[in-house]
């Protein structure tokens, strides 16, 4: 179970955050700007409800897509432990970790759509701003180990204390503060704004042109 579990193994867990990040960015980025491209959102706008409502229940429809894969994961690491004689009643198997695991991994999801939506209004500029971030908290660790927790890929590096686990409480306050954030900021953009920021694009490509 320590080979299969990120809390147990760190490289896996560095590895999970990564992947579980990319994999938050890239729903972000889906939801809003192809429908955009596409003039589909126009229609949406244009249903009987309020335009917030569009933008939550999209973004809670890629959350919970988001959470069934976490959970799906999990699921079969647990199928794979259970063929292992005595792994179910090993002292290294804990239903309490296994929660925990999908508990940190759904919100480490939640974290990357509210980075995503809100960097998603600026198609290209998000992303570089994205790496930037990423980039720049990078090399703040790098100088200061003390700021890790400004960097986002530590949200499953977790200290152990015989069979306590600690959690980098300070990363997450911070990087889900800013996610709520970005989500308000990305709902007013999205909006109120998105129909204006297209016209100004296009007046960019017209120039260029």
């Amino acid at each position: 179970w320590s080979e299969l579990s990120i809390l147990l193994n760190a490289q896996l867990g560095q590895n999970s955050v990564m992947i579980y990040f990319i994999i938050g960015l890239v729903a972000a980025y889906i939801l809003l700007p192809p429908e955009q491209d596409q003039r589909t959102l126009e229609f949406l706008w244009a249903l009987p409800i309020r335009r917030w409502q569009v933008f939550a229940v999209k973004l809670g429809s890629a959350f919970a897509v988001l959470c069934s894969l976490v959970l799906i994961d999990h699921l079969l690491a647990w199928w794979v432990q259970s063929f292992h004689s005595n792994s179910i009643t090993s002292s290294q198997f804990s239903w309490n970790i296994w929660w925990l695991e999908i508990a940190m991994l759904s919100g480490l999801c939640a974290i990357a759509l509210g980075y995503g939506v809100f960097a998603s209004f600026f198609r290209t500029f998000g992303v570089l701003a994205l790496v930037l971030f990423w980039t720049v908290t990078s090399f703040l660790e790098f100088q200061n180990p003390s700021l890790s927790y400004l960097n986002v890929t530590n949200l499953l590096t977790v200290e152990h204390r015989g069979s306590e686990i600690i959690l980098p409480e300070n990363a997450w306050w911070l990087h889900s503060g800013i996610a709520v954030v970005c989500v308000i900021l990305a709902c007013l953009l999205w909006v109120g704004h998105a129909e204006a920021f297209v016209r100004f694009g296009e007046r960019i490509r017209r120039g260029v042109a």
